[in-house]
């Protein structure tokens, strides 16, 4: 297979189909990184993408080159483990180099987009920054706290940079037709719930695209049942 790729390119230098020689280079070297065993492969297809990208820069298909070594930056920040906060910093200096692979896969797709907007390689960038931007939010609370007493919430979120906290104090009626309502309408009429309490908090983000972690206090509550609510907007929508 390695022998069909090298003899396409060949034959493209030849006709000179810029398009398809890209196209053929940058398979070539997806296939040689796929198969490889090598323990340093992922240097060797890294360098070996940014030298193909600098090389036909000025060719409107490079975007698709770009895009390559952008998947290639987010494959690896998916598989990057925070490192914990007892490790020393030097012996976590290499895990800590992982971490901002999806900020280069972003940063690597606007360039190309700026370059090449209306090119299929653009497009694909644009796909990629949308999953690399994407929200999430979860947040995690025991079901049972003594009276009076402080809560401790805890929030995992991904390109937040603030949430908007609600409490609302329910009785069993109301908790017995929220079960009954609707997914889709469920929102829209606890929205429209008195609320006890309401805050926002500014969340941590050094814009690395990952997810961060935060404990938050809660007000201490007289005995009841609450809903806590919370969105990245003062609607809650």
């Amino acid at each position: 297979a390695l022998q069909f790729f090298q003899e396409l390119i060949k034959f493209h230098l030849t006709t000179g189909h810029k398009a398809a020689l890209i196209d053929a280079d940058r398979n070539r070297l997806k296939f040689v990184y796929d198969n490889s065993i090598l323990d340093i492969k992922q240097d060797l297809y890294e360098k070996a993408l940014q030298d193909l990208l600098k090389k036909q820069e000025s060719d409107p298909n490079s975007a698709e080159v770009s895009h390559q070594l952008a998947e290639f930056y987010f494959s690896k920040s998916r598989s990057f483990t925070p490192v914990p906060h007892w490790q020393k910093k030097e012996e976590a200096q290499e895990k800590i180099s992982g971490k901002w692979n999806y900020k280069k896969a972003y940063e690597i797709c606007t360039e190309a987009i700026k370059k090449y907007p209306n090119s299929i390689g653009g497009s694909m960038c644009k796909s990629l920054q949308t999953t690399i931007q994407r929200k999430e939010l979860n947040v995690q609370v025991e079901k049972v706290y003594l009276p009076n007493q402080p809560i401790l919430g805890f929030m995992e979120y991904r390109n937040f940079t603030k949430g908007n906290f609600k409490l609302l104090k329910l009785s069993e009626k109301q908790i017995r037709e929220i079960e009954t309502w609707q997914w889709d309408e469920k929102i829209s009429r606890l929205n429209k719930l008195p609320v006890l309490h309401s805050w926002e908090k500014t969340l941590p983000d050094d814009g690395d695209f990952r997810k961060h972690t935060i404990e938050f206090p809660i007000q201490a509550l007289d005995a009841g049942q609450y809903m806590l609510m919370v969105s990245d907007n003062t609607n809650f929508s």
